[in-house]
């Protein structure tokens, strides 16, 4: 085979001798919350909230992906309601981000504005650096992925996409996206997918003119509740990497028919193996899918390996 996959001194290694796995993703946060205790503040996360301590975010058990816990943040009662936390990415000029999202109305009206992530070179909201987020306007049903270098009113990129998807169950969004280098040229790329479908392919535009890194990751932000209802947003498997290589698990061997696959934990990634940490793997998830740091998928079908299923069935 091409591809193995096996069990060595406690970890999962995957290994090759014909393919060229690519470069290492250099993952810089990849927190599934799942150690976390329920109702606990997030650990190792910067708090930054106009809603004070009360609903400071937290560890839930009430919805996850990787099958514990989530990180949850609620947005109740006020008109404009901020509950981030904050965490240092130490400067990156390319960045991959992918994460679960869950958006839960309690009550009310659709709130026109629930912003879910924001990467940027400063911290606590300052525009004034590159950011990227997306924002979702379920009243009307769209929502924008966006790219400033100095302000949201000088926008060098903005794409839209439509769609209702708040209310409905997890959502999974990724972006790519590499600074213009020197600053101020049409050099950068922005890339954005929602559900695996893209939103955004945009290369060589202008997506920085300050010459700043990425500094800080948000999850989520802002949820504007004039006339609009209480939220829950749920967020879970968030990962921040230098680029897209990575491992996914999955529950079926065609990619396009996995529910909710999620990016398994990373101990090292070299051109012939990768090995994943065993935490990471659920026997929910029994398949593996390898994709490049240039987003390419390297095995056509799901590689099966489960540590805690019985023998996989042999067709008749």
């Amino acid at each position: 085979a091409a591809i193995t996959v096996s069990e060595a001194q406690g970890s999962i290694v995957i290994a090759t001798e014909s393919l060229n796995f690519g470069v290492a993703p250099g993952v810089v946060l990849h927190d599934d919350f799942d150690s976390g205790t329920p109702g606990q503040p997030l650990a190792g996360w910067d708090l930054s909230s106009s809603a004070g301590l009360l609903q400071r975010p937290s560890y839930s058990n009430e919805a996850s992906v990787t099958g514990k816990l989530s990180g949850m943040s609620s947005f109740l009662g006020t008109n404009y309601n901020s509950s981030a936390e904050y965490k240092n990415l130490g400067g990156l000029d390319t960045i991959y981000l992918s994460y679960y999202f869950r958006a839960d109305k309690l009550s009310g009206a659709s709130s026109r504005n629930v912003k879910l992530a924001r990467i940027s070179g400063g911290h606590n909201n300052d525009t004034y650096n590159q950011s990227i987020g997306i924002t979702s306007f379920d009243s009307n049903g769209s929502g924008a992925l966006m790219q400033a270098s100095k302000d949201f009113a000088e926008s060098k990129v903005q794409t839209m996409w439509i769609g209702d998807y708040i209310g409905n169950g997890w959502h999974r969004a990724e972006y790519y996206v590499k600074l213009s280098n020197p600053a101020g040229t049409a050099t950068g790329t922005t890339i954005g997918r929602l559900n695996s479908i893209p939103f955004a392919n945009l290369t060589n535009v202008i997506n920085e003119e300050t010459g700043m890194k990425y500094h800080w990751l948000s999850m989520p932000y802002y949820v504007a509740h004039d006339a609009g209802g209480d939220y829950k947003i749920y967020y879970d498997n968030v990962v921040v990497s230098k680029n897209q290589a990575r491992v996914e698990l999955c529950d079926n061997d065609i990619y396009a028919e996995c529910k909710q696959p999620v990016i398994a934990k990373l101990e090292n990634w070299t051109a012939k193996s990768i090995t994943l940490k065993k935490e990471s793997i659920t026997p929910k998830k029994p398949y593996y899918f390898i994709f490049d740091e240039k987003n390419i998928q390297l095995n056509p079908k799901g590689i099966y390996y489960c540590l805690e299923c019985p023998s996989k069935p042999t067709p008749n």
